[in-house]
């Protein structure tokens, strides 16, 4: 593997070498070639075996929470940034991570795509979705003892997603 490494950056590089001029006509270097063929044979080695497309990195996707405190009178707010996620599995992990409280044990199981009302015949308990500008989400959980906003905020690195538990 680490032979593999190297033999993939000498490639790089030797692809890439162009002289000055060359540069400026922005054609592929006849020497570089002839360098990188010279390198293969000496090493008894093939190009064959050298990926000709460098494939993108994945972002570590983390998630952190910062409890923002609050009272009775505004409610209690929590905001959590999901680095590296998208709108969709911002929400699934959120639904996940919640599964056994309110928060998201009656969300819906699939992200809405339009503004929606769900009510739950088994519970006193209704879910708002409301579309945002820009795909955002605005969630509003009506309970017997109060009302939970969850708003999910698409960012340049991510998703924030505030959770805003107010008492009656």
């Amino acid at each position: 593997m680490k032979n593999y490494l190297i033999l993939l950056l000498l490639y790089a590089f030797f692809s890439y070498a162009c002289t000055e001029k060359e540069v400026v006509e922005n054609q592929p270097s006849r020497s570089a070639v002839k360098i990188q063929d010279s390198f293969f044979q000496q090493n008894n080695l093939s190009s064959k075996n050298i990926p000709s497309k460098v494939l993108p990195v994945k972002l570590k996707k983390t998630i952190n929470c910062k409890d923002k405190g609050g009272d009775m009178a505004i409610g209690f707010s929590t905001e959590c940034l999901y680095e590296n996620y998208t709108l969709e599995q911002a929400y699934q992990k959120f639904k996940e991570e919640n599964k056994n409280n309110d928060d998201g044990k009656f969300l819906a199981d699939h992200l809405p795509k339009n503004n929606i009302d769900i009510p739950f015949e088994e519970y006193p308990i209704s879910a708002k979705y409301s579309i945002l500008k820009q795909g955002n989400l605005k969630i509003e959980l009506l309970f017997p003892g109060g009302l939970t906003y969850i708003t999910f905020k698409k960012i340049e690195n991510g998703v924030k997603i505030t959770t805003v538990n107010s008492p009656d």
